[in-house]
């Protein structure tokens, strides 16, 4: 007979066994999106960090300090001339992240921080365990820390916690996958009946690599990106005709966490 043994730890306030899936901070249920890496980078571009993980990795671009063209819009820009361009591109191959110039290219150096994920796009089918928002008596301060290497975890803070159920932030993943639909605009169920936060991404089908997707936030997505309403999460490529274009693959994660 199999022994559904585990582990979770709930945010502090909520009973670990009857709160809702997304009250949790860590459950053995469920995967959890782990960080590879986080390197900050400075220089013109392109700048290449590589990780030689083998695999698509979900991963996440912050421009510091940049000019008005050479922030981190990866997608298109209004110009003076009334078209569009792109100020620059962060592409994920996989074995490395570039970020390079786009269409429009300042000549600018800048700094730039590089969040990789160890995870790729393997299907995860969403799942949802409880659904009870029971409060447990803040009175209590029971819960668990574990420390960063070289710090007391009786006598540190958060910030030197690696984990700690204090805080009410999660990365566990609710869904994950590739949709190979390619027949434009797509939309990826996930019944959690409110918006979550995600992670998305397109890839050409003769692409080596893959590139962020814009989080829109709109009731309706008539705009290259993504966008997630309180059933579906949804991804297109605008080809500025009302029509989405064909071709191309969307990698995602969407997460426990509501936004």
């Amino acid at each position: 007979m199999t022994k559904d043994y585990g582990a979770a730890v709930s945010q502090r306030g909520y009973d670990v066994k009857t709160c809702a899936d997304r009250f949790l901070l860590f459950s053995s249920a469920f995967q959890t999106l782990k960080i590879h890496s986080i390197v900050k980078v400075t220089g013109t571009l392109p700048i290449t960090i590589t990780h030689n993980l083998g695999h698509f990795v979900p991963f996440e671009v912050i421009a510091h300090n940049a000019p008005q063209f050479a922030y981190q819009d990866w997608k298109r820009i209004p110009f003076s001339d009334g078209f569009f361009y792109n100020s620059c591109t962060a592409k994920g191959y996989t074995d490395r992240i570039v970020i390079e110039n786009g269409e429009y290219d300042p000549e600018v150096s800048n700094s730039y921080t590089v969040i990789i994920y160890l995870d790729d796009f393997a299907t995860v089918a969403e799942n949802t365990i409880n659904t009870g928002t029971t409060e447990d008596d803040f009175s209590e301060d029971y819960g668990l820390r574990i420390s960063k290497a070289g710090f007391d975890v009786k006598t540190c803070t958060d910030l030197e916690c690696a984990f700690t159920s204090k805080q009410n932030f999660s990365e566990i993943v609710h869904k994950k996958g590739v949709n190979t639909q390619r027949t434009g605009q797509v939309a990826v169920s996930h019944n959690q009946g409110t918006p979550l936060k995600f992670l998305a991404f397109q890839k050409k089908t003769t692409d080596s690599f893959m590139t962020p997707m814009v989080r829109r936030g709109r009731s309706t997505l008539s705009l290259d990106g993504a966008y997630i309403n309180s059933s579906n999460l949804y991804m297109g490529i605008d080809l500025g005709d009302g029509t989405f274009a064909t071709g191309y693959d969307f990698y995602y994660l969407m997460f426990k966490n509501r936004l």
